[in-house]
């Protein structure tokens, strides 16, 4: 019959592993538990009180028939809130026809209707509009920056 010794080193830091393993799946399951609430929340479209630090929200970049758009988004189920920012000489390289609320926060833009109409919103004013109402476009002469909702409740 052979005997099994371990080494005295080996047998430490397989007792350090096996802790650091149990610590692991501790904080998992903690994380899961965390993230099955918000999945039920979701699936409930509720959204639970938060803050949101625009200055931690990843920039994305989306160029226009000229200028640049850079968004920074949240997205929950059927609801989704940015803030974006136009380049001087932005103009949007498609008509929208989603809708969406619209809140000049800094800045000036037209907002042009595929009839021709023209608004001029500057900061403190607004928009909104209903899905497949009003096709729609961004232009800005000297940059903007906005804060836009839209997600189902504008169907």
């Amino acid at each position: 019959m052979k005997e099994n010794y371990e080494d005295p080193k080996a047998q430490e830091e397989k007792e350090k592993l096996n802790e650091w393993i149990k610590r692991d799946n501790e904080r998992w399951e903690e994380y899961i538990k965390n993230d099955e609430e918000m999945i039920q929340q979701h699936l409930e479209n509720k959204i639970p009180f938060q803050t949101i630090d625009w200055a931690n929200i990843e920039k994305t970049t989306h160029l226009g028939e000229t200028g640049t758009a850079f968004w920074q988004t949240i997205q929950f189920v059927g609801l989704r809130v940015r803030v974006v920012e136009y380049s001087s000489g932005y103009l949007a390289d498609h008509w929208c026809k989603k809708g969406h609320l619209v809140h000049c926060l800094e800045g000036e833009f037209t907002s042009e209707l595929e009839d021709g109409t023209t608004f001029y919103l500057t900061k403190g004013m607004s928009y909104i509009v209903s899905d497949n109402a009003s096709s729609h476009r961004s232009i800005s002469k000297n940059g903007v920056k906005l804060l836009i909702v839209d997600g189902d409740f504008l169907k």
